[in-house]
């Protein structure tokens, strides 16, 4: 063989050897993407429809959940809400979604049951899994404020501003309530929530409506290149520019919607971050989520409410979310609770 002939053989060698390595990578990621969906396992019954805020929690029911990152029981109370051992007497209702719920622990291991158990004060937690800050103002506004001290509403910044402009949550298959604004006042939408199932048009992710389109690369559909974003390999560089006026409409609204919560008590905010901003601090995701808080701040505070920022590294550790789920883990929990009791205790 001539060297020349060495020379190109080496070469298509290398290429093939480079492929193959890639099409491997590509196929072990999509096999362990598939494999966390296909983890996850609920036991029925824990929603049931209700015409004025899309869905509740059934009373007395409990079940199991399980996932790739826990295995868990749930216990909802005659009440609709929450299980929390050892509950005190209500002095905060605490409004939230999943988060705040607890997907993934167990009814002793939520931040509000830490709060029970670390303060004078007792904690109620009305968080339902799904709900935006829309449907956590219709609560409240169902519930007697008159003998409490205050009102902890929790805001993920995943997605919580978006849902609030929706008739179909991002997350859920259920149709839900919403507000628009007009002349400067709430006007509600879609109540009574009807009973249909979720068109394909309403089936649109969560970069769809918040960021413009841009021309689409096939190679972004790729697991390696979302891997490689995801550990930062790859830069994606996030700009107020890119966002859709649809989603900028979300503002004035959470600005309206907190006007609306603060009548019904005294109100305080606690901003909870999605996990890529631990885990994936570079992507879009997570710039975007710190972005957000930014300006729920510059809202708070022309509205005067303490706010409590969590979506900062110096906030959680990494541990305090599931790896692959992307819940608070039991150490999470506990860490929130210890943040929020100092961010009460400061403030009384």
């Amino acid at each position: 063989m001539t060297k020349q002939k060495q020379g190109w053989f080496i070469l298509i060698s290398l290429l093939i050897g480079i492929l193959s390595a890639f099409i491997l990578a590509e196929g072990i990621l999509s096999l362990f993407q598939e494999r966390i969906v296909k983890s996850s396992q609920m036991d029925s019954g824990l929603f049931a429809y209700s015409p004025q805020l899309g869905w509740k929690m059934t009373p007395l029911w409990h079940g199991r959940q399980i996932h790739l990152d826990y295995n868990v029981s749930y216990q909802i109370g005659e009440d609709g809400f929450r299980y929390t051992p050892e509950q005190k007497k209500a002095d905060w209702l605490v409004l939230g979604d999943s988060f705040t719920f607890g997907v993934g622990v167990e009814d002793n291991q939520t931040f509000v049951y830490h709060l029970n158990q670390k303060m004078t004060e007792g904690w109620k937690n009305l968080a339902v899994a799904g709900y935006s800050t829309d449907q956590e103002l219709l609560l409240l506004q169902s519930q007697d404020t008159s003998k409490i001290k205050g009102i902890l509403l929790v805001i993920y910044l995943g997605n919580d501003l978006v849902d609030n402009l929706l008739a179909w949550p991002i997350q859920a298959n259920f149709p839900k309530p919403y507000f628009i604004l007009e002349h400067q006042q709430l006007k509600i939408q879609n109540q009574p929530v009807p009973m249909l199932k979720k068109p394909v048009s309403a089936q649109q992710s969560l970069a769809e409506i918040v960021f413009k389109p841009i021309k689409p690369h096939f190679y972004k559909k790729l697991q390696l290149y979302q891997w490689s974003k995801a550990t930062g390999l790859i830069h994606t560089v996030f700009s107020e520019q890119q966002l859709t006026d649809f989603y900028l409409k979300g503002f004035p609204l959470l600005d309206a919607l907190l006007q609306k919560i603060k009548q019904q008590g005294s109100l305080k905010i606690v901003l909870l971050a999605g996990s890529s901003v631990f885990y994936r601090p570079h992507s879009k995701s997570a710039q975007w989520q710190k972005w957000q808080a930014k300006k729920i701040q510059i809202i708070a505070q022309k509205l005067q409410i303490p706010i409590l920022d969590l979506s900062t590294p110096l906030s959680l550790k990494k541990t305090a979310y599931f790896p692959n789920e992307g819940h608070l883990t039991a150490q999470g929990h506990l860490a929130v609770a210890e943040q929020i009791k100092d961010f009460i205790s400061s403030k009384n």
